[in-house]
């Protein structure tokens, strides 16, 4: 109990003590934001990794189309990242920003502006709002009508007697798609810095142990720069709209 009293007093004083704003942040074209949770943030730094959870459509073709389109179910998927080049839009996600080095991801990954709510049926209101940047890990050119037939056919096998022959067992290679193994994001190479919102400061820093714990571990970080506020960064997305407007044409 000792020890977490003093990690809370610790965690109070060093956040009494700070007066920022994302406004410091210095904006260039070399720099990603990526909003993520606590627990997650937590378990990646110490993982030294972020694994590609985020999943995106393509197709093959090339075109770019909205869910109300009739081909829209016949997309592939990527794996990756969801990235920001608005540091205030990144912050309204998670609780904890994570600031990039573009070029440091460059490196091993291909980086494809894209607007997502192009592909939403909603209206052309939502366009300027996007300032999205995908980091791309690998892709399955499965589409979901695909995978159900895949699906179909397995279970098809599955019925066979054992030494049952199938014509069709050598055409299908769309299994050894699923046996690809992904590429993790290297947090070692490409990040350069942590904020977490101060409303999830004051959450954690009065909670559990383990919420104490994680709390203490990021702001202990050697890249942890400071707290930001949540709220006015809502408001300053609400209120903007970017200059930048990119029509998806994601491609692998």
């Amino acid at each position: 109990m000792t020890k977490n009293n003093d990690i809370k007093s610790f965690l109070e004083n060093k956040f009494s003590s700070e007066n920022f704003a994302l406004e410091g942040i210095r904006s260039d074209n070399n720099i990603l934001y990526h909003g993520v949770k606590i627990e997650h943030a937590v378990d990646a730094i110490k993982k030294g990794h972020l694994e590609p959870r985020t999943t995106q459509r393509y197709w093959e073709d090339g075109r770019y189309l909205k869910d109300d389109h009739p081909d829209y179910e016949d997309s592939g998927w990527l794996y990756g990242w969801s990235t920001s080049r608005d540091k205030f839009l990144a912050s309204t996600f998670g609780g904890v920003l994570f600031v990039f080095d573009k070029d440091k991801i460059k490196e091993e990954f291909k980086v494809q502006p894209i607007s997502w709510s192009y592909r939403l049926s909603q209206g052309s209101q939502y366009f300027k709002k996007e300032r999205e940047d995908f980091i791309v890990s690998h892709k399955n050119p499965l589409s979901m009508r695909s995978e159900k037939l895949l699906d179909a056919y397995h279970d098809y096998l599955d019925s066979l007697s054992e030494n049952t022959p199938s014509e069709y067992k050598d055409q299908f290679e769309f299994h050894r798609l699923h046996n690809m193994k992904p590429k993790n994001l290297d947090l070692t190479k490409c990040l350069k810095s942590i904020y977490i919102n101060k409303h999830i400061i004051d959450i954690y820093k009065d909670g559990s142990k383990d919420n104490i714990e994680k709390l203490d571990f990021l702001m202990n970080h050697s890249l942890y720069k400071g707290s930001f506020d949540g709220d006015e960064s809502y408001n300053k997305v609400k209120r903007s709209a970017s200059d930048v407007y990119m029509k998806n044409r994601l491609k692998f």
